[in-house]
């Protein structure tokens, strides 16, 4: 259990002495942004990373651990809608409405608690009654009743954080209580100061509470998933703010760094507020409430890709065809086949150069999970060069769990083919790859409006499996395309390497990623799920077609 009384102990420096100015010490400490001219989204991170790397801290740092721990002290407080709003009325810690100009407006620290009161009711219908997340859970009384606690204090330019009550084991819960800004002064653009951006705050931090309070907490390397769906909850309960506006520009952003992992704890996690939006338009929102109820069993990238198998895809499945959605924005944004609010969205960053013929060699190194957007500006005789873009990502779910590391690639771009290892690419050039295991890799050739897939796991040769390596959980799938257009029946039979049958099964194809694929869960026929190592599958098919391969499985 963190000891809060051992950390207020120690001495901040002079210069630190608000909450604010101590989350902005404790981030820089733990490397996490932003830059000082910056906003602070959320403290939820800064405090995760705190307690779990508090060993490492120096004694400024673990000052300002000790400020932020525990719950803040206010004048008063007020019951509105179940929920106990405490605040200030004094000084500058007062809580306070603006006017036009963004001025404080003396005496509405009532009217401002009633706002975020009102606030939370609504947050509250949309997340928990219509869309069917869980509710707030009650904590320990320490905030006058067993009700969840909102503190407004002056935080600096935070917006606001959660903490959570109590430490918990990976994937435990808590209860917990929010704090946000007193008057959100520092917001851009001018129209989302004052209540607006309270607004998105108080969205993005109840869903923390209903996070940890519900699901399950998996520690400080798993917070990039817990930042990126609070922020993508901000816009679906308040649409018209898009305050997650202001992090698709920034350096650190998914669309100027796409080469940084999905994995990554940085201050990217909030541009990939993204995936949400991705994840909502094409498989519902449902989709990404079912990651939530699979964080109960599994940590969130594990759980986000069970969740997705239920609905047809997977997670490498879904980040390839993410890669294509942030293609189609700005001047190219496409509402057909990528995001509804594409053209407002910044252009993804691309690695241009000039082909010369016959051939482009495009190499490079790319963590799992991470893309990146090559630019061949193709000379075209009498008339304006083309630009062709490929957009080359890892889809290597596995990798991203294990933390593999880089992963080479070669990708070589002609204008003819040059031999059998060259595919049609749809845009008339012709293209080559390859990379240690191709099945990880998803390469969209684009050109204009139009895109193709020469390789990828909607390419994949007939009878080779994917993911491989698969990480069997009993929910994932590894999937076997066969070459048809139509539901396929067929047995699907799993053995050892010592060829003991370890499962067999009459079924059918179902459709994943455009192919007719055969589908296995990693349960064997006695109901145990298998253990890690290579295995052997056979696919008996209509007219004594039979197709063999290997599978490497990694129990989880």
């Amino acid at each position: 259990m963190l000891d809060v009384a051992a950390l207020q102990s120690q001495t901040l420096p002079p210069a630190t002495s608000s909450r604010g100015e101590a989350l902005r010490l404790l981030s820089a400490a733990l490397a996490l942004g932003p830059r000082p001219s910056e906003p602070i989204k959320c403290g939820f991170p800064i405090l995760a990373g705190g307690r779990e790397q508090i060993q490492a801290l120096g004694i400024p740092e673990k000052a300002a651990l000790g400020l932020l721990s525990g719950r803040p002290t206010t004048d008063t407080s007020i019951m509105r809608y179940g929920y106990r709003i405490h605040f200030d009325t004094k000084a500058d810690s007062a809580a306070a409405l603006l006017d036009a100009q963004g001025n404080k407006i003396p005496g509405t620290s009532l009217a401002f608690a009633e706002s975020v009161g009102t606030a939370l009711a609504y947050v509250t219908a949309l997340e928990v009654v219509q869309l069917g997340y869980l509710g707030a859970p009650q904590d320990d009384g320490q905030g006058g009743g067993p009700e969840l606690d909102i503190y407004v204090k002056n935080l600096g330019s935070l917006y606001g954080y959660t903490e959570p009550l109590n430490d918990v084991v990976p994937g435990g819960t808590t209860p917990s209580f929010m704090v946000i800004h007193n008057d959100f002064d520092f917001v851009r653009p001018i129209a989302n100061r004052g209540i607006p951006g309270m607004k998105v705050t108080v969205a993005h931090e109840f869903h923390h509470v209903l996070q940890l309070g519900n699901y399950g907490f998996w520690g400080f390397n798993h917070q990039y998933y817990y930042e990126l769906t609070s922020t993508w909850m901000e816009d679906v309960v308040y649409p018209a703010v898009n305050d997650y506006y202001n992090y698709l520009i920034l350096g650190e952003s998914q669309f100027r760094l796409p080469s940084l992992t999905f994995t990554s704890n940085s201050q990217v996690y909030y541009s990939r507020a993204i995936w949400g939006k991705f994840v909502e338009r094409k498989f519902g929102r449902d989709a990404m409430k079912r990651s939530w109820e699979f964080i109960r069993l599994y940590p969130p990238l594990q759980a986000a890709d069970a969740a997705l198998h239920e609905y047809g895809s997977g997670f490498a499945l879904a980040f390839s065809e993410w890669t294509r959605w942030n293609f189609y924005t700005a001047s190219r944004a496409d509402t057909a086949k990528s995001y509804l609010e594409g053209k407002d969205y910044p252009e993804i960053a691309q690695f241009p150069r000039d082909f010369v013929a016959p051939t482009a060699v495009l190499t490079g190194s790319l963590d799992p999970l991470s893309a990146r957007y090559h630019q061949l500006i193709v000379p075209r005789s009498g008339a304006a060069p083309d630009s062709l873009t490929i957009a080359i990502s890892n889809t290597n779910v596995s990798g991203a769990v294990l933390g593999t590391g880089l992963e080479v690639y070669e990708c070589r771009v002609a204008n003819s083919r040059l031999d059998d290892s060259y595919k049609e690419t749809g845009t008339g050039m012709y293209a080559s790859f390859s990379a240690v295991n191709p099945s990880n890799w998803s390469i969209w050739f684009l050109l204009g409006p139009n895109s193709f897939q020469p390789f990828g796991l909607s390419a994949l040769a007939e009878g080779v499996a994917f993911p491989n390596p698969f990480f069997a959980d009993g929910h994932g799938l590894v999937s076997i395309p066969i070459n048809a257009t139509q539901p396929v029946a067929g047995t699907l039979q799993i053995y050892s390497v010592g060829m003991d049958l370890m499962y067999s099964s009459g079924t059918q194809t179902s459709t994943g990623s455009g192919r007719q694929v055969f589908s296995w869960n990693g349960i064997r026929n006695d109901g145990r799920l298998a253990s890690t190592g290579v295995y052997v599958f056979v696919l008996s098919l209509p007219d004594e077609k039979t197709i063999t391969g290997k599978i490497a499985l990694v129990k989880r």
